[in-house]
């Protein structure tokens, strides 16, 4: 296991003919702290109370039924009727939050311009159609394949995801390097299976290594809008201007204290019967 950053990443995949990556937390990034706050955010979006923990449960029930990797369709085949209608708009949702990590887009980019195969490979039950064209809509083109765990009922987790890949393709192990976040599916399988495996940390994580004090602010109470509020920093972190102190100033204070004092005015307009 390798645990590195992108510019040691560079520098490790020489000499491979062929590069395996994950997508989520590696080639896209949520705003979010933990990816069940996608669903906590659909329910304040659209006042839909219980949503959540529903959608959180039905994954969890379809999972425990087909013991295999599940569809999308089958999470909401388990979630209650009233809840059914929102499955194209979790769809929407992912669209619009999903963004490019720029750290390994510009990875991506120098593997692709070198001439390596490139493999996509991800444990999701989020459909390959739609997940290409989120790919494709931040920049991620010139893969040769796509692989998501759900189509084919199975898993990088378990390694056959991986054999399935380079198997169809007729690519040796050997001539692989898989970067990914995950310790298990992205690490640990792939090198039993003579992978070379890189570990690219997830971005919160590193933030939080670097910055105690908003750590400890996420902790004390792990609600979305501190979930939004942390990763969102740890997203610009990624691409910060670090030596412009004004500008970091304004970004990082300058919208949490006019968010706040807005939400205040608000508040106090409902209470007094303005809106």
């Amino acid at each position: 296991m390798v645990n590195m950053d992108a510019d040691q990443i560079l520098k490790e995949i020489e000499g491979y003919g062929c590069v395996s990556f994950d997508v989520f937390d590696t080639l896209l990034l949520r705003p979010y702290v933990n990816p069940d706050d996608l669903f906590r955010h659909m329910e304040l979006h659209f006042r839909r109370k219980g949503f959540a923990d529903e959608r959180i449960r039905a994954e969890r029930t379809s999972r425990s039924k087909i013991y295999k990797e599940v569809t999308l369709d089958e999470i909401y085949g388990e979630i209650d009727d009233k809840f059914k209608d929102l499955k194209d708009h979790e769809l929407m949702f992912e669209r619009q939050v999903l963004l490019p990590n720029p750290e390994m887009k510009a990875v991506f980019d120098e593997v692709k311009k070198s001439g390596k195969r490139i493999l996509l490979l991800s444990d999701m039950y989020l459909p390959s159609a739609f997940l290409s064209e989120v790919l494709g809509k931040n920049g991620f083109e010139g893969y040769e394949r796509l692989y998501v765990s759900c189509e084919h009922r199975k898993s990088k987790h378990s390694g056959e995801l991986f054999s399935l890949a380079l198997k169809e393709l007729g690519i040796g192990l050997g001539e692989t390097v898989h970067i990914g976040d995950g310790d298990v599916s992205d690490v640990k399988m792939p090198s039993k299976m003579g992978i070379k495996a890189l570990k690219y940390p997830k971005v919160v994580d590193r933030y939080f290594s670097e910055h105690k004090r908003e750590y400890r602010y996420y902790r004390r109470k792990k609600s979305l809008g501190r979930s939004v509020t942390v990763a969102v920093d740890a997203l610009h972190h990624l691409n910060a201007l670090k030596d412009n102190f004004w500008y970091e100033l304004g970004y990082r204070y300058g919208g949490p204290v006019n968010s706040a004092f807005a939400t205040f005015i608000e508040r106090t307009a409902e209470k007094d019967g303005v809106l």
